[in-house]
């Protein structure tokens, strides 16, 4: 009831501020001058994360002007000449890794490879007033191991960004159908490496903020599962220096009948942003968090109180930090308090130097539980390095920690339990002419055993899972709308 309650919310007032917004696109916005909305970054080749000569002064940029407590990460910039564009890509990628189940029966052979082939389509659709991103992604799996079997790849990121006067509205959705969790996407390197680069985060332009997204940072594998996010964002200029900013979002993990828990998280957010300077900006915000599960009565209300500190150097660096207290009420405790405080505390940054990239996020919030737990305190970091050398070779190394904490009010066997869960990555990649690569890449991944909490095989398994992968990618040339 209370999920709805919002859910209605949400609507009325999504409902109201758009009417206000078309009144604002007829008229001159309260005497302030309009401003177009950024474009994204430029169409890059395939596996171009290195740096941007936008950092030495040779390509125009124009600053990030996301706000600081919005629900889109922070940007290093975009290009001044990004023009609309339709791009499509394939890639064909064999993966080949020891078993990490001990059993060497005839279900669970002793190596395993899985076989991946995708397509990709990213859509960019600029004009002054608004902005519309699509970032799509179908294809399949095929593994020898039973366990696993042939599965399918779906994801679809959609962002629309409309501005008038002083307004700006953002509507989005993040959608994945997968067999195996996010975190590190089974040794893959993330769906980003299935198909040309686009540009930073998810989609074609800024990503959806981790906050505001659907936690699985535990190792599941074939199980197939829905992973949506869906919200919009509403952000009002004050002045030149100020704006407020109000997010309402909906995260949907349903596992399709298996013993793990399905969970939904509604969101409500009210921020407020002030630029310091010309690089620096502080916000602060306040947020209420809905988590319920499918199978329980215990759910969770989550109050939280931010203060956030970013600073942006165009086309060099984007660093954010953010922390403050959170109170979480549990409704129908097992065990324990029914108030507890915590903190919450979370930063990202992305920084490019000519041949150079780094990417570093952690956060310490309260989550879903993965489907594992039914909610869980969780610290997540992850941290990515890349260097391009000369006009076609790239490397990189990603990787990821995650602790998911059990909760004493929500599971009464949780006895301090916990989830640990780690994976590394490096890949090499070399450019051919056009919009082809090859690419080799080695994955060594591990986690605890949770058997004691989960009743699947895949759960049973703490060794170390050492895989490595080769694959190319044939991206066509975009096609540019005028």
């Amino acid at each position: 009831m209370f999920s709805n309650l919002i859910r209605a919310g949400m609507i009325l007032v999504s409902c109201t501020l758009l009417a206000s917004l078309s009144q604002a696109q007829g008229g001159s916005g309260g005497g302030q001058q309009q401003q177009p909305v950024p474009p994204v970054s430029p169409v890059k080749t395939v596996g171009d994360q290195g740096g941007d000569s936008s950092a030495d002064g040779n390509t125009q940029m124009i600053p990030d002007s996301h706000p600081v407590a919005g629900a889109q990460d922070l940007t290093l910039g975009s290009s001044e000449s990004s023009r609309s564009f339709l791009l499509p890509s394939f890639t064909v990628l064999t993966q080949v890794g020891t078993d990490p189940f001990t059993s060497t029966s005839t279900s669970h052979p002793g190596i395993l490879s899985t076989t991946f082939v995708s397509g990709r389509l990213g859509l960019n659709v600029i004009s002054s007033r608004s902005e519309f991103l699509m970032d799509y992604i179908a294809g399949g799996s095929f593994s020898n191991d039973g366990s696993l079997g042939n599965s399918l790849i779906q994801g679809l990121n959609l962002t629309e960004t409309i501005r008038g006067g002083r307004w700006s509205v953002l509507l989005g959705d993040q959608f994945s159908y997968l067999s195996t969790s996010p975190f590190g996407f089974g040794g893959v390197g993330g769906l980003n490496n299935l198909g040309v680069s686009l540009g930073n985060g998810v989609g074609s332009g800024p990503g959806i903020s981790s906050g505001f997204a659907t936690g699985q940072s535990i190792f599941l594998t074939g199980l197939d599962r829905i992973n949506n996010t869906s919200l919009g964002q509403i952000t009002y200029d004050l002045s030149r220096r100020s704006s407020l900013n109000f997010i309402g979002s909906d995260q949907l993990l349903d596992f399709f009948g298996s013993p793990l828990e399905n969970s939904s998280v509604v969101s409500v957010q009210a921020g407020y942003t002030y630029l310091l300077s010309r690089l620096n900006s502080f916000s602060v915000l306040y947020r209420f968090d809905d988590f319920s599960f499918a199978t329980l009565p215990q759910t969770i209300h989550q109050n939280t109180v931010q203060a956030v500190f970013a600073r942006r150097i165009t086309g060099r660096l984007a660093w954010q930090v953010g922390a403050g207290p959170a109170i979480h009420e549990y409704v129908n405790p097992l065990l324990g308090p029914s108030t507890v405080t915590s903190p919450t505390v979370f930063t990202t940054l992305t920084y490019k130097r000519r041949y150079t990239g780094f990417d570093f996020s952690y956060s310490h919030a309260l989550s879903n539980g993965s489907g594992i737990y039914p909610g869980a305190l969780s610290d997540t970091v992850t941290a990515r390095l890349t260097r391009t050398f000369g006009k076609n070779w790239e490397s990189s190394i990603d990787g990821g920690y995650a602790r998911n904490q059990a909760l004493q009010q929500t599971l009464a066997t949780a006895g301090g339990s916990s989830s640990n869960n780690w994976f590394v990555n490096a890949r090499i990649t070399r450019r051919f002419v056009g919009y082809g690569a090859l690419f080799l890449s080695y994955n060594a991944s591990g986690q605890s055993n949770l058997s004691a909490i989960c009743p699947l095989q895949s759960c049973a398994y703490g060794s170390l899972v050492n895989t490595g992968s080769v694959g190319y990618t044939w991206g066509l040339r975009p096609i540019y709308i005028e």
